[in-house]
Protein backbone atom coordinates (compact mmCIF):
# COMPACT_ATOMS: atom_id res chain seq x y z
CA UNK A 1 0.00 0.00 0.00
CA UNK A 2 1.23 3.11 -1.34
CA UNK A 3 0.36 6.42 1.12
CA UNK A 4 -1.54 9.56 -0.16
CA UNK A 5 1.25 11.85 0.29
CA UNK A 6 3.49 9.53 -1.98
CA UNK A 7 3.06 9.16 -5.86
CA UNK A 8 1.84 5.78 -6.30
CA UNK A 9 4.32 5.18 -8.30
CA UNK A 10 7.46 6.18 -5.79
CA UNK A 11 6.20 3.26 -3.10
CA UNK A 12 8.26 3.73 0.41
CA UNK A 13 9.72 0.37 -0.16
CA UNK A 14 12.25 -0.72 -2.81
CA UNK A 15 10.01 -3.05 -5.10
CA UNK A 16 12.84 -4.60 -6.71
CA UNK A 17 14.14 -6.19 -3.11
CA UNK A 18 10.40 -6.97 -1.71
CA UNK A 19 9.30 -8.96 -5.26
CA UNK A 20 12.82 -10.60 -4.84
CA UNK A 21 12.38 -11.98 -1.17
CA UNK A 22 8.79 -12.82 -2.17
CA UNK A 23 10.30 -15.02 -5.06
CA UNK A 24 12.73 -16.66 -3.01
CA UNK A 25 10.11 -17.35 -0.49
CA UNK A 26 7.72 -18.88 -2.80
CA UNK A 27 10.74 -21.03 -4.70
CA UNK A 28 11.10 -22.72 -1.27
CA UNK A 29 7.35 -23.60 -1.08
CA UNK A 30 6.57 -27.44 -2.00
CA UNK A 31 3.34 -25.85 -4.19
CA UNK A 32 3.09 -23.44 -7.29
CA UNK A 33 3.29 -20.25 -5.95
CA UNK A 34 2.90 -17.18 -8.13
CA UNK A 35 4.00 -13.66 -7.18
CA UNK A 36 2.75 -10.44 -8.10
CA UNK A 37 3.05 -7.07 -6.66
CA UNK A 38 0.13 -4.62 -6.64
CA UNK A 39 0.73 -0.99 -6.25
CA UNK A 40 -2.54 0.54 -4.43
CA UNK A 41 -4.25 3.04 -1.97
CA UNK A 42 -6.83 0.63 -0.99
CA UNK A 43 -5.28 -2.80 -0.59
CA UNK A 44 -9.03 -4.62 0.12
CA UNK A 45 -9.95 -3.10 -3.19
CA UNK A 46 -6.27 -4.15 -5.14
CA UNK A 47 -7.14 -7.78 -4.41
CA UNK A 48 -11.14 -7.51 -5.55
CA UNK A 49 -9.96 -6.71 -8.64
CA UNK A 50 -6.83 -8.48 -9.12
CA UNK A 51 -8.78 -11.98 -8.64
CA UNK A 52 -10.80 -13.49 -10.79
CA UNK A 53 -14.07 -14.63 -11.00
CA UNK A 54 -15.21 -17.33 -8.56
CA UNK A 55 -11.38 -18.02 -7.28
CA UNK A 56 -10.61 -20.15 -4.46
CA UNK A 57 -9.12 -17.59 -1.49
CA UNK A 58 -7.06 -19.00 1.53
CA UNK A 59 -7.41 -16.31 4.03
CA UNK A 60 -5.25 -16.17 7.08
CA UNK A 61 -5.97 -14.74 10.26
CA UNK A 62 -7.13 -14.66 13.93
CA UNK A 63 -10.55 -14.79 14.44
CA UNK A 64 -12.22 -12.82 17.31
CA UNK A 65 -16.01 -14.07 18.69
CA UNK A 66 -16.69 -10.27 20.38
CA UNK A 67 -15.89 -8.59 17.17
CA UNK A 68 -14.93 -9.58 13.45
CA UNK A 69 -10.91 -9.21 12.72
CA UNK A 70 -10.07 -7.66 9.35
CA UNK A 71 -9.16 -10.68 7.65
CA UNK A 72 -12.48 -11.67 8.82
CA UNK A 73 -14.10 -8.74 7.12
CA UNK A 74 -11.97 -9.40 4.33
CA UNK A 75 -13.38 -12.71 3.78
CA UNK A 76 -16.93 -11.70 4.00
CA UNK A 77 -16.34 -9.36 1.26
CA UNK A 78 -15.17 -12.16 -1.10
CA UNK A 79 -17.17 -14.27 -0.19
CA UNK A 80 -19.98 -11.70 -1.33
CA UNK A 81 -18.36 -10.94 -4.06
CA UNK A 82 -18.82 -14.58 -5.12
CA UNK A 83 -15.29 -16.29 -4.37
CA UNK A 84 -15.13 -19.08 -2.49
CA UNK A 85 -13.02 -18.71 0.60
CA UNK A 86 -11.79 -20.79 3.47
CA UNK A 87 -10.78 -19.15 6.59
CA UNK A 88 -7.97 -20.64 8.41
CA UNK A 89 -7.89 -19.12 11.63
CA UNK A 90 -4.26 -18.49 13.25
CA UNK A 91 -3.67 -19.43 17.06
CA UNK A 92 -1.11 -16.77 19.21
CA UNK A 93 2.60 -18.74 19.45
Amino acid sequence: MVPYPLPLEKPPVDVKLLERDLRALAASQPVETAVQIYLCRDPWQAIRNALPRESTVIVGGRKHWWLPSGEQRLAGVLRRDGHHVIFLSLQAA
